[in-house]
């Protein structure tokens, strides 16, 4: 029994030993005020003493362990002191036997455990039969109000009425407890399912991080390449180097564009060499972007100087249409280079 399930179980406990003494309360009361034998009051009474003191003892074990137990007792130990009110009185009348019929549904509402509800109903059964039995037929000498025959009438329609309620809370018992194991199932898929939940979303997580810093280390990778692709040198405080090595493609040509002209402009370059000695061009439709880039340095304020031309390229140039006054002088890289640093210092020299 869980913690939930045990604190309801509590509250009925103590709603139930309140009703006992109320009940204990107006059955003295009702007892001492329409009984006018002494011994009969002094009977209820007694009863009633007792049953008020069983419903007090219920409070104190409404939260242990054995509660269902315990209340089973204090169930039990009413009955039988109903079933002790005529032999304690000296008569027997049908009255009393109504008392009978209320504690099956008392046990269910309270215990809603088909065990419990089954000891009570059997007891309260029992006794119905048999003290009310024996009385009627003497062996237990007391004063009959009434004919036997009335008697015994009484006493069948209490018990088949008891029997009809048995039953009905037999049933409803056995449907409470089958609704409380499915709560119980349900309640333990439900905490499986959130486990299983959480696990996931700590996978998740652990695979989001992971994805993250391949990401991050990706994007670290991707800077370092361009980086790469883009080597520029600085050969004086305004000349540039960019030396292109490997295969030239339109990804690559958008990325020199960025980076060539970035470095243009941080560095306040006049002059760019650029060297084609190494590049390698399968697709010579790149040809046009990478004019388009001599262009745009051009309009920055750099000369562009290129070097590295090769046959092949140059026959593309042509056929692709490509306007080659962008790459306005080209030539040996080694030429190039001294020529570029003479016309700088020469100008150093002259300012």
């Amino acid at each position: 029994m869980d913690n939930e399930e045990t604190l309801a179980l509590g509250r009925r406990i103590r709603l139930l030993a309140i009703v006992e003494v109320a009940m204990a309360v107006v059955l003295m009361g009702a007892g001492t005020s329409l009984i006018t034998t002494t011994t009969d009051r002094l009977v209820i009474v007694g009863v009633g003493l007792a049953i008020i003191l069983i419903g007090f003892g219920l409070l104190f074990v409404r939260h242990q362990t054995y509660a269902a137990s315990a209340t089973t007792a204090n169930l039990v130990l009413i009955i039988c002191l109903i079933a002790s009110i005529d032999p304690l009185g000296g008569s027997v009348s049908s009255a009393s036997w109504s008392l009978f019929l209320i504690w099956p549904s008392v046990a269910v509402l309270v215990l809603r455990q088909l065990k419990y509800v089954l000891t009570v109903s059997l007891v309260d059964l029992s006794l119905l039969v048999i003290v009310p039995g024996l009385e009627i037929s003497g062996v237990i000498p007391v004063e009959l109000i009434g004919f036997q025959r009335q008697l015994i009438l009484a006493l069948m329609v209490h018990v088949v009425v008891l029997l009809a309620l048995t039953t009905m809370t037999m049933l409803v018992a056995r449907s409470e407890q089958q609704s409380y194991r499915q709560s119980l199932r349900f309640s333990a898929e439900l905490a499986e399912r959130k486990a299983e939940l959480e696990t996931s979303h700590a996978t998740l997580q652990a695979t989001n991080t992971a994805l993250n810093t391949a990401y991050d280390q990706q994007q670290q990778l991707v800077d370092q390449m361009q980086k790469l692709e883009a080597p520029l040198i600085r050969l004086a405080s305004t000349v540039l180097l960019l030396p292109i090595v490997g295969l030239l493609d339109q990804r690559r040509v958008q990325s020199l564009n960025t980076s060539v002209l970035q470095s243009i402009h941080t560095h306040r370059a006049r002059t760019l060499i650029i060297d084609l000695t190494g590049v390698v061009i399968t697709d010579m439709r790149v040809l046009p972007g990478f004019s388009e880039i001599l262009r745009a340095v051009r309009l920055l304020g750099c000369v562009v100087r290129v070097t590295g031309l090769t046959a092949a390229v140059v026959e593309a140039l042509i056929m692709n249409e490509v306007d080659l006054s962008a790459f306005e002088r080209t030539g040996q890289l080694d030429q190039m280079i001294r020529e570029v640093l003479t016309s700088e210092q020469d100008a150093a020299l002259k300012v």
